[in-house]
């Protein structure tokens, strides 16, 4: 991904794999990584500056159906992305369809209970297209933690596998259908 210049490192050389991912961020990578069409409208966010670093990037994030902001109108760019909210925006943006078992899907995951009711479709169909890598357990979610880096990072990886950008890589953490 790096080389593809979708994800970069920081200026000492690091990765931070274990860092938090922003929503700003995530907008940022996502809007970086795919093809966005704008079926959407533009929505002017109270939170989101003119002069704000990812204003642009959240503006295609949303207008290409990946990202919504909240009721009040507000996106919270730097507020950290949640693995729920992170396999949404993906399912979401590439139209993944929702399996006709979800409860099967969920049930894979001893912790699909922590998951929120409105991500449960979401998740049932990022698991149904391979889009849900669980390290160090591949039967833990984690639904309500924040995304890390290195999990952004192989979600999108699984996302341009799917899209059949890229081969995939065999790993026992990618959750199998």
């Amino acid at each position: 991904l790096s080389s593809r210049g979708l994800i970069s490192g920081y200026e000492d050389g690091s990765f931070k794999p274990d860092a938090e991912v922003t929503r700003a961020q995530a907008a940022n990578i996502i809007s970086r990584t795919f093809d966005l069409t704008t079926d959407k409208e533009e929505i002017a966010f109270s939170d989101v500056s003119d002069d704000y670093w990812a204003r642009e990037s959240i503006g295609e994030v949303v207008k290409g159906g990946f990202m919504t902001g909240f009721p009040d109108d507000t996106f919270d760019p730097g507020a950290a992305v949640t693995r729920a909210q992170t396999l949404t925006t993906l399912v979401t943006g590439l139209n993944i369809e929702t399996p006709t078992n979800v409860q099967a899907a969920l049930d894979r995951y001893s912790d699909a209970n922590q998951a929120p009711n409105w991500a449960n479709e979401k998740v049932a169909a990022a698991t149904a297209g391979s889009q849900v890598v669980n390290h160090p357990n591949v039967a833990e979610l984690n639904p309500e933690e924040p995304t890390t880096r290195a999990e952004l990072s192989a979600m999108i990886y699984q996302a341009l596998v799917r899209e059949g950008i890229v081969d995939p890589i065999e790993s026992e953490y990618v959750v199998k259908p």
